[in-house]
C-alpha cells in the first residue's frame, strides 16, 4: 500500500485532467459598489448537480454542452443573481454585479438539522449552525480538519496528544466539553464511521472512541456545517452534543490545488503538504470532483528544563506522520427525475511518536545492547475507507426519496520500535509487530420527504428507515511483542514501553441495529416555524431506544428572532467499549529490599469473568436531555449577532474506571478464584450536566476599496460532575471506581472559556488576515496523587497572522504564521504530568510560533 498508493493518486488525476469535453462559460462578478471581484462566488446552473466558484479576481468558468441554461450567481451577504445564457460556442458573459443583501453572513442554505426541501440558511434554522466555507478553511496555517477546526469553532476543542501511546496518532475532537464520541459526524449528510481506537492511556476522552476527522482530506471539503445541539432524535446514536456534516466539493471547473508548507520557530515538525481537486461535467447535469492530498508532518521535540532531572521521556513531542488520501463525489443524472451518486475515499497514515525513556539502570534495559539505555518509538499504520452509493428518485406527486448505503472501515496497526523484550536478553529482536484493531460500519437506508402546499404557510414531511451492522476486531502481536518469558532473573516480558496484544485478548464481534425515523417542518405563518422529530431503534445487545425532538423559530421582524429546541437522546455503547481488553505487566519495587516483581493488569471487557464476578452490569445507552433557546439580531444589513444558551444533561455516561486488585481485603477472594491479580473495566458510572452559550457577531464593511469582514465569536461552557455510580459490592470504593483525577479531567477536557476574533481583509490582488484565539485557565487534579493543589494552567492567547498576494490569474501565494508570539502552556515537572513533558494537552499546545507559506492555484 505505501509504495503504490502515492503513485495511484497522480496517475488518476492525470486521467481526470485529460477528460475536458463542451463548451465554455467565462465570466467575472463584481461587488456592484466598489467593482472589485467576488471572491469564492458560487456559480450553479439551474436544474443541475454541480457548481464553480470564483476566484480571487471573482472569475469563473463553465464547461457545458450546447444549450440554453439559467446561472444562479450567489454570495453571502449579497442578493442572488440570475443571467440567461444559450451555448452554441465558447461565451464569455458581461461583468455580473451583486448586489448587498439586506443580510450577511446568512445566506448559504444549511442541510444538517433539517429534512426539508426549503431552502433554510443558517439563521432561519430553528438551531444553531456554523457554516465553516473552503475559504475559511484555508485562511491560515492548519493544515489537518482538526488542528482548522480548533482555532475556528469556539465550542469545538481538539488537542494533540503526547505520551499516550496510539492515542498520540489519532486526535480525538468534542464539542460543547462533551465526550469524543457524543458528536456525530456526517458525510454528504450520510454517517461516517468512528476511529477503531479506544483511548485508555493518560489522554483526554479516556475510554472513548472518537471519529478520525484527519482522514478527510482538507481540499476536498466544500463546507463544514456544525449543528451545535442536540440532534439523536432525527440522526440516531452520538448526536448528543450535536453534528458535523462535512460536504464535499461538486465543482465541474477544472484543477486547483495547494501546495503548503511550515516549520516551528524551533526548528522542528516540517509540514509539507499538497493537494488537488479536479472537477469535471458528466453529461448535461452529472458531475464528477476527485481531491488527492498528501500531508507529512516531523517530530517536534520541546527539551525539559534543566532543573528536572532525569525526566519521565527525554524526547517529549508531537508525533511524525505521512498522511495520503483520495476522494471523490459525483452524481450522474440517469433520467430527468432520478439520479446515481457515489462519494467517499481512502486514506493511509503511516506515524510514529516517541515512547518513555528508558535509562541505563532501569530493569526495563539490557545494557549489553543498549549500554546508555534507549528511546523507544510507537509506529502504527492507519488505513481508512468509505464509500456511499444512492439513488434519488423526484416522483411526479412531488416526493423525493432517497435509496442508500454507505460502508467505512478504520482500522490500526500497532508496532513497537527499538526496544526490547526484556525477558530474552540478547537474543531479544528491537523492532516489534505489536498486533492492531478494525472497526466497520455498513449502513443501508431509505428516506422520503415532500413539501406540502396549502397547509398553513407551507409543511414538509419526512420519514425514512436505517440498518447498520458493526463490526470490530482485535489481532494479536508477535509473541516476543506480549510475552515474558520465565528466566531465573524474572526479567520483565515483551516490548517494554509499549506491549504488544497478547491472543487473549483478540476477538471479532459484531452487532447490528434498525432504525425508524420521522419529522415534520411546519410554517405556521411565514414569521413562526415549528419542527418536530421522533426516532426509534434497536440494538442487537442492549433493546430498543426511542428519541424525541422538538424546536422553534420566530421572526418578530426582520431584525429580530428566538428559537429554541428540547430533546432527548441517547448514544450506544461502542464494540470497542464492550469488547476491548488489554494486558499488561505493572512492575513494582519492594519499598525495602527493591526487589522488583512484575503482575499482570487487565482492561477487562464487559463480558468477563472478572468483569461479571465484580457486579459490573452489561453495558447499556447512554441518554440524555437538550434544552437550547437562542436569538438572532441584526441591526443593519452588515451586521448580525446570534447568542444561544444551553442544557445538556447526561446520565450513565460509560468511562473506563480506576483500578482494583487483590490487596483489597473485601475483593481477595474474587480475584484469586479467578486468578486476577489486577482489573479496571467499562461501565455507565457517570452523570453530568452542562450549561453554556455561544456568542457570535460578524460585521461585513467597507474601507476605501477592500472589504473587511469581521467575526468575533465566544463560548462559555460548565460540566459538572453530579453523580459516580458504582453497586451494592463495590460501595465506598468510589475513588477507585473513578480517580480524583479523572473526575478533574472530565469536565476540564475543554476550557471554560474560549474566543476567536478574526479580521479577514482584501482590496484588489492584496489580501489579509488576523486571528486572536482565547483560552481560559484550566485546572486539574496532577498525576503524581501525592500532590494536593491542583495543576493550574493559566488563561492564553494565540495571534496568527497571513498576508497574500494574486501574482497572476490563477495563482496567489501567501505567508504567515500562527501563534506569532510563541505562546506556551505553563510549564509543571514532568514527573508529575501524565505526558512526561512540561506541558498536558491543553489550550493551544505545547508546540509553540509556527511559520508557514501557502501557494494556491486555479487553472480552468
Amino acid at each position: 500500500m505505501k509504495n503504490y498508493y502515492p503513485r495511484t493518486l497522480i496517475v488518476l488525476l492525470m486521467l481526470c485532467a485529460g477528460s475536458t469535453f463542451g463548451q465554455s462559460i467565462k465570466g467575472r462578478v463584481l461587488d456592484a459598489d466598489i467593482k472589485e471581484g467576488v471572491v469564492g462566488a458560487t456559480i450553479k446552473l439551474d436544474g443541475s448537480l454541480f457548481s464553480t466558484s470564483t476566484d480571487l479576481q471573482g472569475n469563473f468558468s463553465l464547461r457545458v454542452p450546447k444549450g440554453v441554461y439559467k446561472l444562479l450567481i450567489s454570495f453571502t451577504g449579497y442578493e442572488t443573481s440570475e443571467v440567461q445564457v444559450e451555448v452554441s460556442g465558447d461565451v464569455t458573459l458581461p461583468d455580473v454585479l451583486l448586489k448587498e443583501a439586506e443580510a450577511t453572513q446568512s445566506d448559504i442554505a444549511v442541510a444538517v438539522g433539517t429534512r426539508s426541501k426549503v431552502s433554510r440558511t443558517k439563521i432561519e434554522s430553528s438551531a444553531p449552525v456554523d457554516i465553516i466555507t473552503a475559504q475559511e478553511l484555508s485562511a491560515f496555517g492548519q493544515m489537518d480538519l482538526n488542528q482548522i477546526l480548533q482555532f475556528l469553532v469556539p465550542s469545538f476543542n481538539s488537542n494533540r496528544q503526547s505520551g499516550s501511546d496510539i492515542a498520540d496518532h489519532i486526535d480525538a475532537s468534542s464539542l460543547r466539553g462533551l465526550g469524543p464520541d457524543q458528536t456525530l459526524v456526517l458525510l454528504n449528510g450520510k454517517r461516517y464511521h468512528q476511529s477503531s481506537l479506544i483511548n485508555t492511556f493518560g489522554t483526554r476522552g479516556r475510554g472513548n472512541n472518537s471519529t478520525d476527522l484527519n482522514t478527510i482530506p482538507v481540499g476536498s471539503v466544500e463546507r463544514i456545517e456544525i449543528l451545535r445541539d442536540g440532534a439523536a432524535a432525527q440522526y440516531g446514536s452520538d448526536a448528543i452534543a450535536g453534528v458535523i456534516n462535512i460536504v464535499l466539493k461538486s465543482s465541474t471547473d477544472g484543477l486547483s490545488g495547494n501546495l503548503n508548507s511550515g516549520i516551528f520557530t524551533e526548528g522542528d515538525g516540517l509540514h509539507l503538504n499538497g493537494n488537488a481537486n479536479y472537477g469535471l461535467l458528466i453529461g448535461k447535469k452529472g458531475f464528477l470532483n476527485i481531491t488527492a492530498e498528501v500531508l507529512s508532518k516531523d517530530k517536534t521535540f520541546r527539551a525539559t528544563d534543566k532543573i528536572y532531572v532525569d525526566p519521565q521521556r527525554v524526547k517529549f513531542g508531537d508525533a511524525s506522520y505521512t498522511n495520503s488520501s483520495l476522494y471523490l463525489n459525483s452524481e450522474i443524472p440517469v433520467s430527468d427525475r432520478a439520479s446515481l451518486y457515489v462519494f467517499g475515499g481512502i486514506s493511509n497514515r503511516a506515524t510514529d511518536s516517541q515512547g518513555f525513556t528508558v535509562y541505563p539502570d532501569s530493569e526495563r534495559n539490557i545494557p549489553a545492547l543498549f549500554p546508555n539505555g534507549f528511546e523507544p518509538t510507537i509506529g502504527s499504520d492507519i488505513f481508512d475507507a468509505t464509500i456511499t452509493a444512492g439513488y434519488k428518485l423526484q416522483t411526479e406527486s412531488g416526493w423525493s426519496i432517497d435509496l442508500h448505503n454507505t460502508f467505512g472501515k478504520n482500522s490500526v496497526q500497532q508496532f513497537a520500535r527499538n526496544t526490547v523484550n526484556t525477558s530474552l536478553g540478547i537474543k531479544t529482536p528491537t523492532n516489534f509487530d505489536a498486533g492492531g484493531y478494525s472497526l466497520s460500519q455498513n449502513t443501508s437506508g431509505i428516506s422520503f420527504s415532500k413539501s406540502i402546499e396549502g397547509v398553513m404557510e407551507g409543511l414538509n414531511v419526512a420519514f425514512g428507515t436505517e440498518y447498520r451492522v458493526d463490526s470490530y476486531g482485535i489481532t494479536a502481536g508477535e509473541e516476543a511483542s506480549w510475552k515474558r518469558y520465565i528466566t531465573p532473573e524474572n526479567f520483565a516480558g515483551g516490548s517494554q514501553s509499549f506491549p504488544g496484544i497478547s491472543p487473549n485478548n483478540a476477538t471479532s464481534r459484531s452487532r447490528s441495529n434498525i432504525g425508524v425515523y420521522a419529522d415534520a417542518e411546519l410554517d405556521i405563518t411565514k414569521s413562526w416555524l415549528v419542527t418536530a422529530a421522533a426516532r426509534f431503534e434497536n440494538y442487537s445487545d442492549f433493546g430498543g431506544t426511542l428519541n424525541g425532538k422538538i424546536s422553534t423559530r420566530y421572526k418578530f421582524n426582520d431584525k429580530i428572532a428566538i428559537r429554541g429546541a428540547l430533546s432527548t437522546g441517547f448514544r450506544a455503547p461502542s464494540l470497542p467499549q464492550v469488547f476491548f481488553s488489554s494486558t499488561v505487566f505493572d512492575v513494582v519495587a519492594d519499598e525495602n529490599t527493591g526487589k522488583v516483581e512484575y503482575f499482570e493488569r487487565l482492561i477487562a471487557n464487559n463480558q468477563a469473568p472478572i468483569t461479571k464476578a465484580l457486579g459490573i452490569p452489561s453495558l447499556k445507552q447512554e441518554v440524555s436531555t437538550n434544552i437550547s433557546l437562542g436569538m438572532s439580531f441584526q441591526p443593519t444589513p452588515n451586521v448580525l449577532i446570534t447568542l444561544d444558551g444551553y442544557s445538556v444533561n447526561v446520565q450513565d455516561r460509560i468511562v473506563l474506571t480506576g483500578g482494583f486488585d487483590a490487596t483489597d481485603a473485601s475483593l481477595t477472594k474474587i480475584f484469586n478464584d479467578l486468578n486476577v491479580n489486577a482489573a479496571q473495566f467499562f461501565a455507565n458510572a457517570l452523570d453530568t450536566r452542562s450549561l453554556g452559550f455561544d456568542a457570535i457577531t460578524t460585521i461585513s464593511s467597507t474601507i476605501g476599496k477592500g472589504k473587511l469582514n469581521t467575526s468575533l465569536a465566544f463560548n462559555y461552557n460548565n460540566m459538572v460532575i453530579d453523580n459516580v455510580k458504582t453497586n451494592a459490592l463495590l460501595k465506598g470504593k468510589e475513588d477507585n471506581f473513578l480517580g480524583k483525577r479523572e473526575r478533574s479531567l472530565i469536565p476540564n477536557s475543554a476550557p471554560r472559556t474560549k474566543f476567536h476574533l478574526i479580521f479577514d481583509y482584501k482590496n484588489e490582488k492584496f489580501f489579509a488576515n488576523l486571528r486572536f484565539t482565547g483560552f481560559s485557565a484550566i485546572e486539574f487534579v496532577d498525576y503524581n496523587a501525592a500532590n494536593t493543589s491542583p495543576v493550574r494552567y493559566d488563561p492564553k492567547m494565540t495571534t496568527d497572522f497571513s498576508v497574500g498576494y494574486e501574482i497572476t490569474k490563477g495563482i496567489r501565494a501567501n505567508l504567515g504564521g500562527t501563534n506569532i508570539f510563541n505562546a506556551y502552556p505553563n510549564k509543571h515537572n514532568p514527573n508529575d504530568t501524565e505526558t512526561g513533558g512540561m506541558y498536558d494537552p491543553v489550550q493551544m499546545g505545547f508546540s509553540g510560533a509556527f511559520a508557514y507559506m501557502r501557494l494556491n492555484f486555479s487553472l480552468k
